[in-house]
Formats: C-alpha cells, structure tokens, sequence
C-alpha cells in the first residue's frame, strides 16, 4: 500500500512524544521494550522515518523519560502485541495511525518542574510547557542538542581502553572515542572503567619513576 507520508528528507526532524500516565505506562514499556508504536495526532503529514523523538510523560509528575527514533512513516495500524501489559485504556488498542519507534531510556526521569526552575532559558521555547495539551510537538534541532548533552548517559573513555583486548590492537593510539554505555550491563562498565584507572595509574607511577 502507498505511504502517502512517505517522502525523503535530507534531515531528520525533532520531536516530544507525550503519553499519558494514566493511559499508557511508557516508563516501564521503555525499560523493557526496545521498539513500540506511538500515536500521531498533530503533525500527521510531518512526522517521518528518521526524525528524533524525545519521550514524554504528562501530568504533575511528568516530564523527560527517554529518546529515540522514528521507525516508520505515520499509517493506520494494530496496537504492538508486546506493549499490551502497559497499555491502562482499552481505546489504545484500537487501530490507530501510528508509527514504530525505537525506546532508550536515561539515567532517571527528569521532572518539568526542574527543567522549568534550573533551565527557564531553554524550556521557554518548548511548546509543550506553553501548552502541554497534545501528543505530538515539534522542537528545533538546539533543543535536541541540550537534551543530548545533558541527559542522555554518555561516557568517554580512551579508544586504547576500549581496544585492549582485540586480538588486533591498533598500533598507534589514536586519542579518544565516544562510546555508548546505556545498553551494557553494570558488570561490563565496572570492568572497563577499573581498567582505564589502572592503566591511569601504572602510567602516572612510570612517569613519577622517571
């Protein structure tokens, strides 16, 4: 069937995807799932594959629970079988338009009241604190960015580190890379970070020993 939404974009789109608490516990549904379907009820003929979403929780104790992306242009589809246990209102599971996103979740949820009282300056160009009503709101590409830096969980370590023990080390240290750390275990990360402050450590005697 013909996607009338699908159309190519050289850039990708930014969004809030607001969820009801109350309706649909989105929480848990992106501490287990990787990918679920969302609703589309503004910006139908906008919203497209590959743009950015940021997930949002409404209410009093609502605000910014997790990232991801869009999967799929917006069409009318089922409810996603394995979202079903966190779904609280039967209309939910009617068809609906809807397209498939990607669900990573952050450290901890960060609540509108702080965002409003610590970042003012940049909550006063989301439309979403002007009003809150909605599913689907648009942000620019600086709003993106802010919420990257901030609060998607990130760690650098140096790229020797993270190569140690290929079989195939690179030759000559190349400085450092980014890598992401929200989908590995705590067993990995303790390991990987106690190795790069050992070798910190070897390395700062060596020189001292000089």
């Amino acid at each position: 069937m013909y996607n009338i939404f699908e159309m190519e974009r050289d850039e990708p789109k930014f969004w809030i995807f607001q969820s009801n608490p109350e309706k649909l516990d989105i929480e848990n549904a992106i501490n287990e799932l990787e990918k679920d379907v969302f609703t589309v009820n503004q910006y139908k003929k906008e919203i497209r594959k590959s743009d950015k979403v940021l997930f949002w929780v409404s209410g009093a104790k609502g605000g910014f629970v997790g990232y991801g992306e869009v999967l799929t242009s917006p069409e009318v589809i089922d409810q996603n079988p394995e979202a079903v246990k966190f779904i609280k209102e039967k209309d939910l599971n009617k068809k609906s338009l809807r397209v498939w996103v990607s669900y990573n979740k952050i450290k901890q949820k960060i609540l509108n009241v702080d965002l409003q009282e610590e970042y003012f300056y940049m909550t006063e160009k989301m439309c979403i604190f002007k009003n809150p009503q909605g599913t689907n709101f648009p942000i620019d590409k600086e709003i993106w960015d802010f919420f990257v830096k901030n609060f998607i969980s990130r760690l650098i370590i140096p790229f020797s580190v993270a190569m140690k023990k290929e079989l195939n080390p690179p030759d000559i240290y190349r400085g450092e890379e980014e890598i992401q750390f929200n989908k590995r275990d705590s067993k990995f990360k303790e390991t990987l970070i106690n190795e790069f402050l050992t070798e910190s450590k070897d390395s700062k005697e060596a020189n001292n020993g000089k």
